[in-house]
């Protein structure tokens, strides 16, 4: 079951990124649509912070949520981030994880027919490298080194192309 998952990882990745390119102007327009002032700010990444209010009919204390503008000693005013821009860095930053040298293998290698037809496609010089580099950490022990490495190296190389 876990080789079957790796198979498809980073072909959902791949599907995954041009889902969030396609569909964001479409969030995009429906967030405008019903954020306030104060997810507004969450969204720009503004810092909140919570304090007392003291409330003169009631004893208790309630606790709640102030947009506090941080102290600067400049007036420049910073661009606002738009909500696919943040979304899209998010993902630029989290897709490094899921696509690593087994999944990039397992989707070339992977005999689900729909996945074969991206692959034709959609194959890369980097899945090409991962493929390269996953070879020589299998098949090669770890203890042989200097120019008979380079030697293995060159010969699995020729055996693979």
């Amino acid at each position: 079951m876990l080789t079957q998952s790796l198979f498809k990882l980073e072909h959902y990745t791949r599907q995954t990124e041009c889902m969030i390119e396609r569909h964001m102007p479409e969030f995009e327009e429906a967030y405008e649509e019903f954020a306030n002032e104060d997810i507004t700010d969450l969204v720009k990444g503004t810092e909140f912070a919570i304090k007392d209010v003291e409330d003169s009919d009631d004893s208790d204390d309630e606790i709640c949520v102030v947009n506090e503008p941080e102290s600067d000693d400049t007036d420049v005013e910073l661009p606002a981030i738009s909500l696919t821009t943040r979304v899209m860095n998010d993902w630029t930053r989290r897709r490094d994880k899921f696509s690593h040298d087994y999944a990039r293998v397992g989707r070339l290698l992977c005999p689900n027919p729909t996945i074969q037809q991206a692959v034709l496609t959609t194959t890369t010089l980097a899945d090409t490298e991962a493929v390269e580099r996953l070879i020589f950490k299998l098949l090669i022990p770890p203890h042989v080194v200097g120019t008979s490495r380079t030697e293995l190296k060159a010969q699995l190389m020729k055996d693979w192309h």
